[in-house]
């Protein structure tokens, strides 16, 4: 009868511990997944289209103070030549806002949009006397966030110029 009682009192004791161990392993699984996907709902991924990444490297974000950047020229190329810059031409710099606005070092200012990829429209809005409002689209050849290229043609010739930024 004792062994009777034993065993009995063996299994409920195993049937317990089985108990308690696989209710630890749900609690220990239950924390985990909930720790995941914790984790995983507080990252946020913000994806930008195509022509919003090439704004920011143009001007910067827009916000912390990060809400212009000035453009130098480095070099030029005039239908496939490269063109010797003067002193003056070296000194060249071009500022674009966040607010579309733009100016240059030659006093030039006016507004400026980038609607498409890898195209930039500039339109001057003070010209110079005897001329008139002029509006120029540009196709940025290559950009980062220290460096950019555009090129447009005139009338005689196909002109690439490239820019560093400068702080």
């Amino acid at each position: 009868m004792i062994n009777i009682c034993y065993m009995v009192f063996q299994l409920v004791e195993d049937y317990l511990q089985n108990k308690i161990i696989n209710c630890m392993k749900f609690k220990i699984s239950s924390i985990t997944i909930c720790c995941i996907v914790a984790l995983l709902s507080c990252t946020k991924q913000v994806t930008i289209s195509p022509i919003a990444w090439d704004k920011n490297l143009l001007i910067g974000t827009g916000t912390y103070g990060n809400s212009s950047k000035l453009w130098e020229l480095d070099s030029s190329v005039v239908n496939g030549k490269p063109l010797t810059l003067t002193t003056f031409q070296k000194q060249y710099v071009l500022k674009l806002n966040s607010d579309s606005t733009w100016s240059d070092s030659d006093g030039f200012h006016g507004i400026w949009s980038l609607t498409q990829l890898d195209k930039i429209t500039i339109t001057t809005s003070n010209f110079i006397v005897g001329g008139s409002k002029s509006s120029i689209d540009y196709a940025i050849d290559s950009i980062s966030s220290i460096h950019l290229a555009f090129s447009y043609h005139d009338t005689t010739a196909a002109i690439t110029n490239f820019y560093h930024i400068t702080y």
